[in-house]
């Protein structure tokens, strides 16, 4: 992969939900506040929002609903930026239920009509499945990885990856680099 591209040119792979979305406030949104505010510091939605399982199960297999997060300030800015300086973006990102969504799937398309609406210029965009997210962004020989995955993290470092962790509660254990908002 790194062959592919131009020398000197960086490929970077961000993250969407949680990232570049609110996914957090997306689901503040629809279930309320968590029970208890300590729980934010879990990435396991089913541990902040007890006895909400199918609803999050729902919205998780909803484009509308990924359709309808917010943009984390800066972001669409900061990807701009990056692009404007000749790097190369992959926005990657993992669905929790299975396969993938192949192209042309509504998942897929509601994902590519959000990047577009909220002017985030990636050159590739990739919907992968939860389970192989690591080992496919390994694939791809990236130079730098952006993520709010604890997991994703520490098995994106165990795989030699320089990872940057966007600053959640949930990731803050992850001894990796970290970028606490885009507008740095």
């Amino acid at each position: 992969a790194r062959a592919d591209r131009p020398f000197l040119m960086s490929l970077i792979i961000s993250d969407l939900d949680g990232v570049c979305a609110d996914f957090e406030g997306g689901m503040v949104d629809a279930l309320g506040p968590p029970d208890n505010p300590r729980t934010r510091r879990e990435y396991s939605l089913r541990s902040r929002w007890p006895g909400s399982g199918k609803e999050i199960q729902r919205l998780s297999c909803d484009p509308q609903f990924y359709a309808g997060l917010t943009p984390i300030p800066y972001a669409a800015a900061a990807v701009r930026r990056l692009r404007h300086l000749g790097h190369h973006l992959i926005a990657m990102t993992a669905r929790p239920w299975g396969a993938g969504n192949p192209v042309g799937t509504p998942m897929d398309v509601a994902t590519g009509q959000w990047l577009t609406r909220h002017a985030f210029p990636f050159h590739e965009c990739a919907l992968v499945d939860f389970r192989e997210k690591p080992r496919r962004i390994a694939a791809l020989s990236p130079d730098w990885v952006i993520d709010d995955a604890p997991h994703h993290l520490e098995a994106m470092k165990n795989l030699r990856l320089n990872v940057v962790a966007f600053d959640q509660t949930w990731n803050r254990a992850c001894l990796v680099s970290r970028l606490w908002t885009w507008h740095e």
